[in-house]
């Protein structure tokens, strides 16, 4: 193994190298002996043989992604879940939220999810100051439940939050990654 390790360095910061082994003669004086370090399967792999494995190595999982609207049904349960409310519009904000942009979770009327996008759907008017910072809030506040928490593993397809009014108009966007 050892010698392995020595070509690879070699071959690595080298480009080749040899290896010094010292004896000792019988008159005392110090002699070095020089061998090449094999550096390729045509040269071999020295006396140790090429790796081998006792077992065949199992076949690759299929992976397959989640149907989108399953990711959406996921990420709305884990999101209310990380609320502890049962429904969006019942929620009952903080004291110290309510009245904020930090209260935006009563606003949600949908999530969607396509090509790595979970989309929040807000039931405000974005073109006013409040409307785009619930918006930005919960698209925050989203993407930090999934980015920092302990999401199911079909989330793991969502790369963005994005924030939308009722009519799907674009109001912010947050990367989870």
């Amino acid at each position: 193994m050892r010698g392995i390790l020595t070509a690879l360095l070699c071959t690595l910061l080298l480009g080749g190298c040899t290896t010094s082994n010292d004896s000792t003669a019988t008159s005392g004086s110090t002699s070095k002996t020089t061998t090449p370090v094999s550096t390729s399967w045509a040269g071999g792999w020295g006396t140790q043989g090429p790796p081998s494995s006792s077992a065949p190595l199992p076949p690759m999982p299929s992976v397959t992604a989640p149907a989108e609207g399953d990711v959406a049904t996921v990420a709305r349960q884990y999101v209310l879940d990380n609320l502890m409310a049962k429904d969006f519009q019942s929620y009952k904000c903080p004291p110290l939220d309510a009245g904020t942009a930090h209260c935006w979770a009563p606003y949600v009327v949908d999530l969607t999810y396509s090509s790595g996008v979970l989309r929040v759907v807000f039931q405000v008017d974005r073109s006013t100051a409040d409307g785009e910072a619930i918006g930005e809030a919960g698209a925050r506040a989203v993407a930090n439940f999934i980015r920092l928490g302990s999401p199911p593993s079909s989330l793991s397809v969502v790369n963005w939050v994005e924030a939308t009014d009722g009519a799907g108009t674009h109001i912010a966007q947050e990367s989870v990654g």
